[in-house]
């Protein structure tokens, strides 16, 4: 799908189960180039770089993954935060404030 449908919806393409009425994958207009690069080995980018590991991200300022484990098979849901700047490197385990970040 290529864009909303009504005359003031939003530019974007996307990937629709036409089935469950289910948008799986979306890009907004205007995303930066290389937003999202996958290379024939099957490696994965975000913010395109020469791809090395599996996944890889390259931002310009402070690179953030955020891992959650939500509980559907059986373990307690929580969530990572691992964090890059210039100074220091942030990993942070969420277990009691599971909804505020």
């Amino acid at each position: 799908m290529i864009n909303d449908t009504g005359s003031v919806g939003a530019n974007y393409f996307s990937v629709e189960d036409a089935t469950a009425g289910r948008t799986s994958f979306l890009i907004e207009a205007g995303a930066r180039t290389n937003a999202l690069y996958a290379d024939d080995g099957g490696r994965i980018a975000i913010g395109k770089i020469t791809l090395v590991f599996t996944t890889q991200m390259k931002v310009g300022n402070t690179p953030t993954v955020r891992l959650e484990q939500d509980g559907s098979s059986e373990f307690t849901a929580q969530k990572c935060v691992v964090a890059g700047y210039e100074a220091d490197f942030l990993s942070v385990i969420l277990r009691s404030k599971i909804n505020q970040y």
